[in-house]
């Protein structure tokens, strides 16, 4: 999967470099994702909340994602005595969960907008490349619609976030054109 793509391909653990390797992530609800890899690596992944997210895997490696928001995480990593864990600069790092290229300064839930040429809810607008909801862009790690972002603390599709002054879509922004469709923690 091409989050496990950018979340393993970095990372040096037990004296190898890791690079293109392929798995699959399932979610388990709650916060919760279990996943696996072609080196053989499986693991969790547990979203705390408040952008903090607990890693351990099947070779010992434990640790603390903390993600800053604006593309900034931080990595800390404990790995077993004698191996090698390096630390991954924040700014190699993709933004996960509301990339630049799916916002709109507008509302998109507003039924006046439905029709706007650059609408994702606009009919003729369905296989658009910046269309969250295209098939295609599913299961790009910066798209807010894809299901590993659900839980993401900036995102609009985010269930504790249902009712933030500036989601657009809270029921009191339907009809409110000005409520621009972006992260909420800007």
């Amino acid at each position: 999967m091409i989050l496990l793509l950018s979340f393993f391909g970095s990372l040096v653990l037990f004296h190898s470099t890791v690079l293109a390797q392929t798995g699959t992530i399932m979610d388990l609800g709650g916060g919760i994702s279990t996943f696996s890899d072609s080196s053989g690596r499986s693991g969790t992944i547990i979203d705390l909340g408040g952008g903090i997210k607990s890693y351990s895997d099947n070779r010992g490696v434990s640790g603390t994602i903390l993600d800053f928001g604006a593309g900034m995480q931080s990595y800390s990593f404990t790995a077993p005595s004698g191996s090698v864990v390096a630390p991954i600069p924040p700014t190699t790092r993709t933004q996960m969960g509301f990339d630049e290229k799916y916002q709109r300064d507008y509302n998109i839930f507003n039924p006046a907008n439905k029709y706007a040429p650059d609408n994702p809810l606009n009919p003729s607008q369905a296989y658009a490349p910046d269309n969250p909801f295209n098939p295609v862009n599913r299961y790009d790690p910066g798209n807010p619609a894809n299901p590993v972002n659900k839980y993401n603390p900036n995102n609009p599709f985010n269930p504790a976030n249902q009712y933030s002054p500036n989601n657009p879509l809270n029921p009191a922004n339907r009809y409110n054109s000005n409520t621009p469709f972006a992260p909420l923690n800007r």
